[in-house]
């Protein structure tokens, strides 16, 4: 049975009907219910609120009576006798989705936020929340080094979850890139879901010599994400110690190049940083019968200094790319940097041309 509810006090239900499901038809508008006669929108004490697309089971033994909460909105109700519950299908779902949006950030709450904040070296910090409250934290960090330039340009941080009553239930870590002194700052956008209220971030400098100046900014929302996901943003830094490709990140260039390599040797580019899949290509048809082996690496390599704990070449993927020849190559990145490592091993020298792309799972 279905009625049109309105301002006034409409009765729905009658004292004897029995068992029935009250169902709010409307995509947008909520309407109120009571067993009162005395309803009233401007009396929150009177009613109870029946959602969009939401459902009420009564026992039937007393009158319903509903109402919207202003003059100008009217709400189609149905009524289901014997009914004892009552779900949208699919189809109601998307037709309700269409007509209202998606609010993709709702509830958005600063957590922590600090400027100027100096991590000495070999040095660990730490800040921390512990009443997080929604499905997300989005994490701003700025990175750059402080007064002079170091020689392992790279901070670690440590995210080390906790719930209350069960400790710690998850860790997480990164690997971020520092820029050098007086350029332009590494940036990047760092996002999770929200695995327990409390929250501990261990930010630590691998430099043994240099201080790292920090900024950062946290926020929790009710956006919905699956997985950590870390993006640099940044398009002209500076890293000493590495050579920087071309690069434009947040449209997906991690790093392309067009170097000449000369016969024997070899050349490497710092990528910028995306922890899910990529794609990289080489294009070596300009290289006549000259092979080459292209690789990402360990920016550190396999050194006490590794940013993966890797062993021998630190290699993460890699292949061998004949005289021309284009090759393709799907990989998976890791937490953090990867190096774009060239090696001519023919005897003459090529000008590859070398892309890793971001894509989007």
């Amino acid at each position: 049975m279905t009625k049109q509810v309105t301002y006034e006090a409409t009765r729905v239900v009658t004292a004897g009907d029995g068992p029935c499901v009250i169902v709010n038809r409307d995509l947008a508008n909520s309407c109120y219910w009571s067993d009162s006669n005395t309803i009233s929108p401007d009396n929150p004490a009177t009613y109870s609120i029946l959602d969009p697309l939401g459902a009420i089971p009564v026992s039937g033994n007393s009158d319903i009576y509903l109402c919207t909460p202003n003059s100008g909105t009217t709400v189609t109700v149905d009524v289901i006798r014997k009914g004892l519950n009552w779900a949208p299908s699919p189809v109601l779902q998307a037709e309700q989705i269409v007509a209202n949006g998606v609010p993709l950030v709702r509830n958005s709450n600063v957590v922590l936020n600090a400027a100027n904040v100096t991590i000495a070296p070999n040095t660990t910090i730490i800040f921390q929340e512990s009443s997080l409250s929604q499905m997300t934290l989005q994490l701003a960090l700025n990175l750059a080094y402080e007064s002079a330039n170091g020689t392992i340009p790279f901070i670690v941080c440590e995210f080390v979850w906790e719930a209350t009553g069960l400790g710690n239930i998850r860790t997480d870590e990164i690997v971020l890139t520092v820029a050098a002194y007086n350029s332009t700052a590494c940036t990047y956008s760092v996002t999770t879901p929200v695995y327990g209220e409390i929250l501990s971030i261990y930010v630590t400098n691998l430099d043994a010599a240099e201080s790292v100046q920090l900024y950062y900014s946290a926020t929790e929302s009710s956006n919905l994400t699956s997985k950590l996901e870390v993006q640099q943003g940044d398009t002209v830094t500076s890293v000493p110690g590495f050579n920087i490709p071309a690069v434009n990140p947040l449209r997906g260039n991690l790093g392309s190049s067009n170097n000449n390599v000369n016969a024997g040797k070899n050349s490497s580019r710092l990528a910028k940083i995306w922890n899910g899949k990529a794609q990289l290509t080489v294009d070596n048809t300009g290289g006549g019968s000259n092979a080459i082996y292209v690789a990402l690496q360990d920016p550190e390599g396999s050194s006490a200094n590794s940013l993966y704990s890797m062993a021998g070449s630190a290699t993460i993927a890699g292949m061998n790319v004949g005289g021309g020849d284009l090759e393709t190559l799907a990989v998976s990145l890791p937490n953090g940097p990867v190096l774009i490592f060239v090696q001519n091993n023919g005897a003459a020298s090529v000008t590859p041309s070398i892309a890793l792309t971001r894509t989007n799972e």
